[in-house]
């Protein structure tokens, strides 16, 4: 399935999950979402895989995200 996203999309998604996760690393709704076994929890286990991995989120500049 092709994604429709924008970057910006992305990069809303993931600073939301990083900051839940930062709060409460346990948020059973996160962790509900990150378990679907569907493309979107695929997404956001790769999303938080990498932040995980980076100790950082991903970094777009500012003409990256328009």
């Amino acid at each position: 399935m092709q994604s429709i996203k924008t970057k910006m999309d992305w990069h809303i998604q993931e600073s939301l999950m990083v900051e839940v996760y930062k709060a409460d690393p346990e948020n059973t709704i996160l962790n509900k979402f990150m378990n679907m076994q569907n493309h979107h929890g695929a997404a956001m286990r790769k999303i938080m895989d990498a932040y995980k991995k980076n100790g950082h989120q991903t970094k777009y500049t500012d003409d990256e995200l328009c």
